[in-house]
């Protein structure tokens, strides 16, 4: 039999234990935590918020979802930073943010806080470029061509099956091909090819393959945890000649794509006068929701072309959760973030409305809106594309010397303002006194 003192205490422990659970209660309903995010689609914001909704009713922390646009993003991080009044979370990219923050000594190192379940759960590469300061949550492949299966087909042109990397000589041949003067004016009606413009930081995303499928970059490993200049490299001039001349001398490229910005592409594409264009992967999604237009019908992807001396040709960065040092509330924010990405559904959800970028979760990978049935853009080509992308060098400078040396000198040369090597040898000028390199 129990005795009455056994039963005393039972009592007594579970009445400690209501006491306790009652308290616990307490103090989360108390907390609360910030996130800031630059997530475009306005989906997402609402998304995070029914998220940050239900995230209260499950554990009475309050999660406060604030909205920064990219364009901006950078420099509305950079003054909380340096107010030391951060949000709990931030949503940034390697190349517009996160690199910064983390050589700032701005992002917790999270190494202590992630669990086993997480890094189980994440896909190989997740912690390649900033290691376990940022968490990623999606992967952002940027640089490939969409193209018309119909125009191919009328020019006889052949593209390169899924997997198969085409030559820049081949490219060329076939983006002339694809170049129609249809009334003789000396105008082409129907253009080869199509890039974004040069202005602004979106642009670096198109010129970047340039170089690297020539071999060449703007920046390398000095070999002492540093950075060097990269164009001090024959590749590099042959690289930036090779795009000017679509421009100038094969007259495969529109003379004005230098001022496009993502509307008068999204125009040209519907008028159905561009044959290619170099863009990324959330083309998909916008092209579908524009015109209606269908993978395998209406538009197909192909790689980046290639040099006899080049490596990968894609271009891919990741998304990532970072949670900054000044954080007052670290592991309820590492938590909120936890919750969102073990939970495969919450975690598709937010990458499908985020433009579909590929999850980097592995249960999120399995969702069926990223099988090849259900968004066949996803299936044989584009994870071709993903796995045959590189990521940009996990620097902060890297992004700041494209959008003040790189791009405003790369224009200058297909504007005819200066010749190929004058302008090479003047960005590899600045780059090294940037980078205080002699």
């Amino acid at each position: 039999m129990i005795s009455k003192r056994s039963i005393m205490s039972i009592l007594v422990l579970v009445l400690c234990m209501c006491i306790w659970a009652e308290g616990a209660e307490e103090k989360n309903s108390n907390v609360t935590i910030t996130m800031q995010h630059s997530m475009v689609p306005p989906e997402a914001n609402e998304l995070l918020k029914q998220y940050a909704a239900q995230y209260k009713e499950e554990t009475g922390v309050t999660v406060e979802i604030s909205y920064v646009p990219w364009e901006s993003q950078r420099a509305t991080t950079l003054s909380k930073i340096a107010s030391g009044h951060t949000p709990d979370i931030l949503h940034g990219n390697s190349n517009q943010g996160t690199a910064e923050w983390v050589e700032m000594g701005a992002m917790s190192d999270l190494s202590g806080l992630l669990s086993g379940k997480m890094k189980e759960e994440l896909i190989p590469t997740a912690f390649d470029e900033l290691g376990t300061y940022a968490i990623p949550f999606g992967q952002s492949p940027e640089s490939a061509i969409f193209y018309r299966p119909a125009l191919f087909a009328e020019a006889g042109v052949t593209p390169p099956a899924p997997g198969e990397a085409w030559t820049w000589e081949e490219f060329v041949d076939a983006a002339k091909k694809l170049t129609k003067d249809v009334d003789g004016d000396g105008i082409p009606e129907q253009w080869g090819f199509a890039e974004r413009g040069l202005a602004g930081f979106i642009a670096m995303k198109s010129y970047i393959p340039h170089l690297w499928a020539f071999g060449a970059d703007i920046i390398v490993p000095d070999g002492n945890n540093g950075w060097k200049s990269g164009l001090d490299n024959p590749a590099a001039k042959d690289a930036i000649a090779a795009q000017v001349a679509l421009v100038n001398d094969q007259k495969v490229l529109k003379p004005n794509y230098i001022t496009w910005g993502l509307p008068e592409a999204m125009r040209a594409w519907g008028e159905n006068n561009m044959a290619m264009f170099a863009v990324g992967y959330w083309w998909a999604s916008s092209i579908s929701k524009e015109y209606g237009h269908v993978y395998g019908e209406d538009y197909d992807v192909m790689p980046f072309p290639v040099s006899e001396k080049g490596n990968k040709f894609g271009f891919s960065t990741y998304d990532y959760f970072t949670i900054p040092t000044t954080s007052q509330n670290k592991e309820e924010a590492y938590k909120f973030i936890e919750w969102i990405m073990l939970d495969s559904k919450r975690m598709a959800d937010l990458t499908v409305i985020d433009y579909y970028i590929p999850p980097t979760t592995k249960s999120a990978l399995a969702d069926p809106r990223y099988s090849g049935e259900s968004l066949p853009l996803w299936s044989e080509r584009f994870s071709l594309w993903c796995d045959s992308s590189r990521f940009m060098p996990a620097s902060s400078k890297y992004a700041g010397l494209w959008t003040s040396t790189v791009i405003p000198i790369w224009e200058e040369i297909v504007t005819g303002r200066r010749s190929v090597d004058d302008g090479v040898a003047l960005m590899d000028k600045e780059i090294k006194s940037k980078l205080g390199q002699k």
